[in-house]
């Protein structure tokens, strides 16, 4: 599975996703990213199994500033995380959208097929795009950034 982004940019904000799993969950839970691909886009989930988020709070997570019920009882979160990283997802031409499914948290970065990203790019002025390859570069690039902190699967489904 290729995708073409700002290969730079899309992993700092995978970053912060995946920082975010790792400080809502306990010591030895497992995140889990997963690929999957049908005939309109690529879609990235990272699933963690922390705590949610509750539903007063969930559409809410990306606005500047916001730290929800579990933010402010934790004293982990400071509203800016969230915030940049959709604000960068966007920019490069991609879509995050966020869900809580049995109190574990989804994160899915849409990738639309059909999108021209050299034209959006050469458009908008923002940085030359790459390849990217899903199994590999993310996975490694994000095992790089997290080291042994915690333990993250990553699965390819096709639809």
């Amino acid at each position: 599975m290729v995708i073409e982004t700002d290969t730079k940019w899309l992993v700092y904000s995978l970053s912060e996703f995946i920082s975010n799993a790792l400080k809502y969950s306990e010591d030895g839970e497992i995140i889990t990213i997963i690929s999957e691909e049908d005939s309109n886009e690529v879609r990235l989930k990272i699933k963690d199994q922390g705590i949610g988020i509750p539903d007063q709070d969930i559409g809410r997570v990306f606005e500047l500033g916001f730290t929800g019920t579990n933010g402010r009882i934790n004293s982990k979160s400071t509203g800016i995380g969230l915030y940049i990283a959709k604000k960068i997802i966007d920019k490069i031409g991609h879509g995050v959208t966020i869900s809580t499914v049995n109190m574990y948290t989804v994160i899915t970065v849409h990738f639309p097929k059909g999108d021209d990203y050299y034209a959006i790019v050469n458009e908008t002025g923002k940085a030359s795009p790459s390849r990217l390859f899903m199994n590999s570069q993310v996975c490694l690039q994000l095992q790089r950034s997290f080291g042994n902190k915690g333990h993250i699967n990553m699965y390819t489904q096709r639809r």
